[in-house]
């Protein structure tokens, strides 16, 4: 046996044991997108331990001293998500909160132990024990752990696309936009959830991080505020032709004057898109609420002439969209352009 220190004096402030296990099940994800081997594995033995397995390579204790692995790290669209030390930390959650737990492969099998540090009183670390594998034959990776419940698992698989069954409304160069599937928008960075959104319409994986993400969302965070992806998210949907998804754009832009629009309708790019989609889909005339108030006389004859419905958004928005035409060629209907 080996005896190797992995140099972890405490585990990462702010996590828990469902944090931990989503490394586990990001580390096998990795390994199958990279390999393009078989679904991996999690099941429950008799005993109460969970074991989560790919069929991949094979883990060697060296990965364990490895700070970045090149093949993830190489490009942020890779779709085994973004690198980090997400393992050795995990290693750190697990002795926290007296999960016992076991990796196996064909190198050797690994188990755990913290001690005190080598010639440093009152330091302690925790040892990774490298003993000759247990099948030298084994295919794959299959880490065991001894101490997590089913509620864990179950929200760590929560925080992956992979185990939601829904299929994207439209994929686009920046990302996948998706139907919300209970009362939040739910944020993906290559397929990993990194943050929720009361208000927002629509759920989506950004799957081409931009240098401002990559900085922002390293896999060892738990969340990330909406201003580390927001102008992704804006950047998606001023993106998104389909017309499931420019349908519902459209019918809440109209939702502005209730006071009830979904957050991306409040983004001046995103209405001044969906305001040019609904031009070209019905006779509307577009104006902000003051214009109604200081023209209300000769838009009430516009309507009365045109049979325009009226449809409000701010002055930022017109401010876009005054002039511009839409997708067939028509100048978007504002009362400066009707007025001439």
């Amino acid at each position: 046996m080996k005896k190797f220190d992995l140099n972890i004096s405490k585990a990462p402030t702010g996590w828990n044991v469902t944090q931990a296990v989503k490394e586990i099940l990001a580390n096998a994800l990795e390994e199958q997108a990279a390999t393009r081997t078989q679904e991996i594995e999690i099941t429950c033995d008799e005993k109460g331990a969970w074991h989560i397995r790919d069929y991949g390579r094979g883990l060697n204790y060296k990965h364990l001293a490895q700070s970045e692995n090149e093949e993830k790290s190489s490009s942020y669209d890779y779709r085994g998500y973004t690198p980090g030390l997400g393992l050795k930390e995990a290693i750190g959650v697990f002795d926290r909160f007296g999960v016992e737990m076991s990796i196996d492969s064909k190198w050797s099998h690994i188990t755990f132990l913290r001690t005190n540090k080598y010639g440093f009183d009152g330091v302690s670390t925790i040892l990774a024990l490298v003993d000759k594998p247990l099948d030298e034959h084994f295919v794959g990776t299959e880490f065991i752990l001894r101490g997590v419940s089913e509620r864990d698992i179950t929200s760590a698989k929560n925080m992956f696309l992979h185990y939601q069954d829904i299929e994207p409304l439209e994929v686009t160069r920046y990302g996948e936009v998706y139907p919300k599937t209970g009362n939040y928008g739910e944020i993906y960075v290559n397929g990993i959830k990194i943050g929720q959104e009361p208000y927002y319409l629509f759920s989506y994986n950004l799957t081409s991080a931009s240098a401002t993400i990559a900085l922002s969302l390293a896999r060892e965070r738990t969340s990330a505020g909406p201003n580390a992806y927001r102008e992704r998210v804006k950047a998606i949907l001023t993106h998104c032709t389909s017309e499931e998804v420019i349908s519902q754009l459209t019918a809440n832009l109209e939702l502005f004057s209730d006071g009830t629009m979904s957050d991306e309708l409040e983004w001046p790019g995103v209405a001044a898109y969906a305001a040019k989609k609904l031009n070209s889909r019905r006779n509307v005339l577009f104006l902000t609420p003051r214009q109604l108030q200081k023209n209300i006389g000769k838009v009430g004859e516009l309507v009365w002439t045109s049979g325009k419905d009226i449809v409000f958004i701010s002055g930022i928005v017109r401010e876009k969209i005054e002039g511009q035409t839409d997708d067939n060629g028509d100048i978007i209907a504002t009362l400066a352009h009707l007025l001439r």
